[in-house]
């Protein structure tokens, strides 16, 4: 049995590396995308050669499955606790996900930061039912802000 978990564990993590990855493709497509744009602006007889087009400007998405194991050692609940008691301000999902992925070691332009804070609206939500969170207005017309209830 234990191998068999020795494996599932390893599809998963393969799994994640490869959506790191296609971010990263995606990334490196609009880059080169971007070349070709100004290539066009310097020599008007330039047509790219199969680069690749921009398909859009919003970041990868990353499947929940793909944050899962990052988060699986971390208490959530004590992280956001002390974001929210050091923060001199209320601070939204996006601001908390930024924090705890610096946390784990991930960059703050990481493409797995939007599911980190799915992740964390949902356990911030369990905080504001248990007391000890609560909302603090709306920044931008629609991203909701916290702080501590304590």
């Amino acid at each position: 049995m234990q191998v068999v978990e020795e494996l599932k564990k390893k599809r998963e993590e393969l799994g994640t590396m490869i959506e790191v990855l296609r971010g990263e493709i995606e990334i490196l497509e609009q880059q080169r995308a971007a070349f070709d744009t100004v290539l066009k602006v310097y020599d008007e007889n330039y047509r790219p050669d199969g680069a690749a087009r921009i398909r859009s400007r919003k970041p990868p998405k990353v499947p929940a499955s793909a944050v899962t194991p990052l988060l699986k050692d971390l208490d959530k609940r004590g992280a956001l606790l002390r974001i929210l008691r050091d923060a001199e301000a209320p601070v939204s999902t996006a601001d908390c996900a930024k924090q705890v992925a610096l946390q784990i070691g991930l960059t703050e332009d990481d493409p797995r930061l939007g599911q980190i804070g799915n992740v964390l609206s949902r356990d911030l939500d369990k905080l504001v039912k248990d007391g000890r969170a609560r909302y603090a207005g709306v920044a931008d017309g629609q991203r909701r802000l916290w702080e501590s209830a304590a």
